[in-house]
């Protein structure tokens, strides 16, 4: 209490508004409180009294306090994260990102911070492909597919998963898909050398999936046994 009032006589002058302190009631409990008061004084300005009121902020603090550990369980899932994950306006202006987006693209926190989301992104691509942030409406996410560049020159496949958060901005997920699309082309041409194969080889060729029992078969297989090509 003393060390209270000697508080209030060294802030403006006596006068105290909106001060938040951590009281406790008569059981313990803690309690969140507002308080307001001025100092009452003679003629010799010395303080005879405070006069103010107090209100019971304990609920306010209570879900500030919520919101905080929130945005910290936020904040520590976005930084844990493999992906890229930004988030913008709808002109593509950068608002929040974490690290890995910048690992992704080899940039600082800083000079990425200082790009429009565009910027990571190959012109060329951009221009046949713009991003259409107008299309995003409600809960619907609009799933793409780029070619992004790195700090050192270095193209690559990303995909962008984006959705509306209110607003007026958008979160995106951007996941690094090289390693997928180089396996897409890998099996691509697999499938391409083994119908070449197929076509002009003079030996009769079958596969049977067990899972699905379909069958697959060449022309000279099929002329063997007699069978519709």
């Amino acid at each position: 209490r003393e060390k209270l009032i000697k508080q209030f006589d060294t802030i403006n002058n006596g006068s105290v508004a909106s001060l938040e302190v951590l009281w406790k009631k008569k059981d313990g409990t803690p309690i969140w409180i507002s308080l307001t008061t001025h100092a009452i004084r003679d003629e010799q300005k010395r303080t005879l009294y405070y006069e103010g009121f107090v209100q019971d902020i304990s609920e306010r603090k209570k879900a500030e306090l919520a919101l905080i550990e929130s945005e910290e369980r936020y904040r520590s899932l976005v930084e844990q994260a493999s992906d890229g994950i930004l988030v913008t306006d709808l002109q593509g202006n950068i608002l929040d990102l974490n690290s890995g987006l910048c690992s992704m693209f080899g940039y600082t926190m800083e000079e990425a911070f200082q790009k429009n989301a565009t910027f990571f992104l190959d012109p060329e691509n951009i221009k046949m492909q713009p991003l259409r942030f107008h299309l995003l409406q409600g809960d619907h996410s609009l799933l793409l597919e780029r070619r992004g560049i790195h700090k050192n020159g270095t193209v690559f496949d990303i995909e962008f998963n984006t959705k509306l958060i209110g607003d007026n901005k958008a979160l995106s997920i951007i996941r690094n898909i090289s390693e997928r699309k180089k396996a897409e082309e890998n099996l691509k041409k697999s499938i391409e050398r083994f119908e070449m194969i197929a076509a002009i080889t003079h030996d009769a060729i079958w596969e049977w999936n067990l899972e699905t029992n379909e069958m697959w078969a060449n022309e000279v297989h099929q002329r063997m046994y007699g069978l519709d090509i």
